[in-house]
């Protein structure tokens, strides 16, 4: 299904619920609940070692431009940096948006960007985190429906040292 700005036609957003028996849901369910209190547990004994009513739901969500953008950036970076694989240049990282709604972050045509940002410890800008406990410290607070939200994103690092 695609959600669109009525009034700028340019604006698509995609916004599946993903099934709890999909590859995409277990791959966040794991990511998010083996680092919920910084913790690695081990994936044979998930069940035993965290509530999974912690999660309400997983929703696969992006902005079909901003994603397009994405891509042609990854693609760039692996032009730059032959000898990487993608998974050296990509990783997929939790980030909490605090006061800003991730649907106003989705419907922005720049995305995750400094707009949204508020001042942290190294000034500010985006935060990304591979430990979902950090980020849920930082997790958007939907008073409607009593249930806190975060993104999990494929980020581009290019090279590090």
């Amino acid at each position: 299904q695609f959600y669109g700005n009525e009034s700028a036609k340019k604006l698509k957003l995609c916004n599946l619920r993903a099934s709890r028996n999909t590859f995409e849901y277990k791959l966040i369910e794991t990511a998010f609940v083996t680092t919920s209190d910084g913790k690695l547990y081990n994936p044979g004994g998930l069940g035993d070692n965290y509530n999974l009513k912690q999660i309400v739901k997983i929703e696969k969500c992006y902005n079909v431009q901003v994603f397009d953008r994405f891509k042609g950036e990854l693609q760039r970076n692996l032009r730059k940096y032959p000898t990487k694989s993608i998974w050296d240049i990509v990783k997929i990282l939790f980030n909490g948006t605090r006061d800003t709604n991730p649907t106003n972050i989705l419907k922005s045509d720049y995305g995750l960007d400094n707009r949204f940002s508020r001042e942290g410890m190294y000034g500010t800008g985006i935060y990304f985190a591979d430990n979902s406990n950090y980020s849920k410290t930082y997790a958007y607070q939907d008073n409607v429906s009593n249930t806190s939200q975060m993104f999990f994103c494929f980020v581009i690092v290019g090279e590090s040292i």
